[in-house]
């Protein structure tokens, strides 16, 4: 759609066989990323909100993907920015 920032949309993930939400085509290539990653076995997109406090200062995050690994590892908090916007 014309003037829109952001191009939201599903991607059917083969790792998973479910679908998952992406906000932008940048998020998607992330996720394709992960899906041709064959240790990656789940992907969800902004699972939860992170909040802790940096000093005196109380920060909140959303994570745009989270991981797991077939190992039981997970990936918590993979971000997905242009450069000009780390």
């Amino acid at each position: 759609m014309p003037g829109r920032k952001h191009s939201s949309g599903w991607y059917h993930a083969a790792a998973t066989g479910q679908l998952v939400a992406c906000e932008s085509q940048l998020e998607l290539a992330r996720i394709l990323l992960a899906d041709f990653d064959r240790d990656v076995v789940e992907i969800a997109a902004r699972p939860s909100q992170l909040i802790g406090l940096d000093g005196d200062r109380l920060r909140r995050h959303v994570p745009d993907l989270f991981l797991v690994h077939s190992d039981g590892l997970v990936t918590v908090g993979v971000d997905v920015k242009t450069p000009s916007r780390i």
